[in-house]
């Protein structure tokens, strides 16, 4: 009888990275989280993958290091490829495997104490240093995924990510951790099996650990594609130290258009909402309610606050309410089931009685 080979599954398609750009919008919310240790909602293995590789690629994008567009596929259960895939728009693959550095009684304090304030009481740093805690559990976390590849799991180019979280992690004297570790790494340079190491440590990711001139750090805490509010504030604080080198310019450049873009769809909204309002007080004027007339005094006051914080659309009104009207005729006709024939062919309202917050039709 003839034995049926065991399909191996596909790796799933998770992202596809059109540009450095683009960046923040192609990642979205993958990997921003994880979720508590405990509880209906706990953190699964994926979760914390995906957080790791969200900052690794923060920080490639960061230091150039990647080729887009890239299209990012995630392994399978009993898929025996590494964690993720990148395959670059010029046809070349990277494998990325991903592990965590820290002991088993150090991962169960911290799920069993989550959200308590207390301190770990097991040996603490007696015997060992917080930074020979974290040296010791890195070089574990990598021991392990050599064993992998001794069983040849991964075939082809394939980095490691590690993600330290150990009990010394907090305390540790970062720079003393790196010069160890790479001393530990170019010892055994011949059998590390991976392209390249990368050590995320809190918020900062260590790129390239078997690099000649060392690790280059990133700071991910305040980027634009990892965390809005905080890369902002570190823009307004960048320029006004006039430090406009430093300044996320291409970023920022985005952003302030957005902004212009966000208000300019509010305002075509509001004026919408009160053209639609309006248009139903003249078709149906027995029919006018309380509420109608609040939502135009209420679109009204959101219109005025608009053109105060941005005094530039007052000369757009009239382009923008010549916009709206056959949309808010269309959605008029709609809400009182009639036919859009039934209602004015032209915007009957004048600039000034749009503005007006005592006109309404027939008063």
């Amino acid at each position: 009888m003839t034995q049926t080979r065991k399909r191996t599954p596909a790796p799933k398609a998770m992202l596809r990275l059109d540009s450095r750009s683009s960046l923040a919008d192609d990642l979205g919310v993958f990997g921003r989280t994880v979720g508590p240790r405990r509880g209906p909602q706990r953190r699964d293995t994926r979760q914390k993958e995906d957080y790791c590789l969200r900052r690794w690629l923060i920080a490639m994008a960061m230091m150039d290091r990647l080729s887009f567009p890239v299209l990012v596929e995630a392994s399978t259960v009993g898929n025996e490829s590494p964690d993720f895939l990148l395959t670059f728009g010029e046809g070349s693959a990277l494998g990325v495997e991903i592990t965590e550095a820290g002991s088993a009684n150090w991962q169960q304090w911290l799920t069993l104490n989550e959200g308590m304030r207390r301190l770990y009481s097991g040996n603490g740093y007696v015997d060992r240093e917080p930074e020979d805690i974290v040296i010791r559990d890195v070089i574990e976390a990598l021991e392990r995924k050599l064993r992998k590849l001794d069983r040849g799991r991964h075939a082809g180019a394939c980095d490691l990510i590690i993600y330290e979280n150990s009990e010394g992690g907090l305390m540790a004297e970062r720079q003393a951790v790196m010069r160890a570790i790479r001393g530990v790494l170019q010892a055994r340079r011949d059998r590390l099996g991976f392209r390249q190491l990368h050590l995320i440590f809190g918020e900062e990711v260590y790129l390239g650990l078997l690099g000649p001139k060392g690790p280059f750090i990133v700071d991910v805490s305040e980027t634009h594609a990892d965390d809005w509010t905080g890369w902002l504030a570190a823009q307004a604080r960048l320029l006004r130290q006039r430090n406009f080198s430093a300044v996320d310019a291409d970023n920022l450049a985005e952003e302030l258009e957005e902004f212009g873009r966000s208000d300019q769809r509010a305002i075509k909204s509001q004026i919408r909402r009160l053209l639609v309002h309006l248009l139903k007080c003249v078709s149906q004027p027995h029919k006018k309610t309380k509420s109608w007339e609040n939502s135009i005094g209420s679109s009204r006051d959101e219109i005025e606050s608009l053109l105060e914080e941005n005094p530039s659309l007052e000369n757009r009104l009239l382009e923008i309410v010549s916009q709206e009207f056959p949309r808010a005729r269309r959605q008029a006709a709609r809400e009182m089931n009639v036919g859009v024939e039934r209602l004015p062919a032209e915007c009957p309202f004048t600039i000034d009685q749009l503005r007006d917050p005592d006109y309404l039709p027939g008063r």
